[in-house]
């Protein structure tokens, strides 16, 4: 069905950078969501890179001030029916989110839907920062009409700001070159992965630590760490780099850099065991491109929605957050265990294949928004 009466107008970032939310734009973007609805989106992209995210600089202020001002013209200009925008939790990205809410309001009769991509940091965020956005906060969520999370296990952030809260989960591509049938119960050597941002609240140096532990009783393993060190964490890189010196770890470990594209592929298919640790992260892409490789995953109970993604002894295996012992023991237990291994990996593809793909996620949304435009 298409609705041809007035506008959606999607407020987003697309890569590059890539990172949670741009991915999560360009994928609603892609999908036959555009085809039920007149888009227009308005893109909010940093091209500088993940690191000059809510700094307070004169680019990031232009940025802003130029994407208000042309949500101020479309609110004059096109008849908007629905303004649909993610959530930031920095001071600088929530206040210009709040200047998109207040102008949609004031100036359209277009309802507001907010999409939080995070995890419980929100909860920090709002304590730690100062009076004006303490107010500023919820004045502003209670003038939107859905706040959108991505688990069960988040909707209670926003339990008292906003009337209703629905959840949609990340969606991701089953690439059919992905099904790791061509992966080994007993490699010569096992690989274990960690794809994501090299920062220390991602677990990196959680990984890094458990490395010895494992090497005791199986030198063989080989760990991979793809993605870019986070700039503004330089202490991070030089203790890693320290720990691999200190322990002689040299031949066990390897940074690639940024991997894409084909060469993601690649990376995800001679992945043995995938390793995602994160402290703080709601719902990682990373973990979902892994399951659909058919990877078992290594991850982290009690954070954001990721045991609503990757079920404890089925799927993968969940420890503690910042317990290096407890990787270190998860890892050793399913290099022992190779059948325990490929059955994890299948049974994580379907898990996807039945609840995170691309589709069914544009497929929830179109509901949401759907069932709103016809209260318009």
């Amino acid at each position: 069905m298409k609705f041809s009466a007035g506008y959606i107008l999607l407020i987003g970032p697309v890569p590059p950078p890539h990172h949670g939310v741009a991915v999560s734009t360009q994928a609603i973007l892609g999908s036959s969501f555009v085809k039920d609805f007149n888009v227009i989106h308005l893109d909010t992209s940093d091209r500088r890179g993940l690191d000059n995210f809510g700094v307070l600089d004169f680019v990031n202020v232009s940025l802003a001030v130029k994407r208000i001002g042309r949500l101020f013209i479309y609110c004059l200009l096109k008849n908007l029916k629905v303004v649909y925008l993610p959530l930031s939790q920095n001071n600088l990205g929530f206040f210009r989110d709040a200047c998109f809410i207040w102008i949609a309001k004031l100036f359209s009769k277009a309802k507001i839907i907010v999409h939080y991509h995070g995890s419980e940091t929100f909860i920090s965020f709002r304590e730690k920062t100062n009076s004006f956005m303490r107010w500023l906060i919820p004045v502003t969520l209670r003038r939107t009409d859905i706040l959108i999370v991505l688990g069960e296990r988040l909707k209670h952030i926003f339990a008292s700001d906003v009337n209703s809260v629905e959840v949609v989960y990340n969606g991701t591509i089953l690439n059919p070159a992905l099904r790791g049938s061509s992966r080994q119960a007993v490699p010569e050597t096992i690989q274990v992965s960690f794809l994501g941002r090299l920062c220390r609240a991602k677990g990196v140096l959680d990984l890094l630590y458990a490395i010895p532990i494992v090497r005791e009783k199986h030198p063989q393993a080989q760990f991979l760490f793809a993605g870019e060190w986070r700039v503004r964490e330089p202490e991070t890189q030089a203790e890693a780099l320290h720990f691999i010196a200190e322990h002689k770890l040299e031949s066990s470990v390897k940074f690639l850099g940024k991997v894409e594209g084909k060469d993601k592929e690649d990376f995800l298919l001679k992945t043995d065991i995938f390793t995602f640790p994160s402290w703080i992260d709601s719902f990682p892409m990373a973990i979902l491109e892994a399951m659909a490789a058919s990877c078992p995953v290594i991850s982290t109970k009690d954070t954001g929605a990721i045991p609503e993604v990757v079920l404890d002894g089925k799927t993968g295996v969940l420890v503690e957050k910042k317990r290096p012992g407890q990787i270190a023991h998860a890892i050793i237990r399913l290099i022992e265990n190779p059948n325990l291994r490929i059955s994890m990996g299948t049974a994580g593809r379907k898990r996807v294949k039945q609840h995170f793909t691309i589709e069914q996620s544009a497929q929830k949304l179109r509901s949401i928004f759907e069932a709103l435009l016809h209260e318009v």
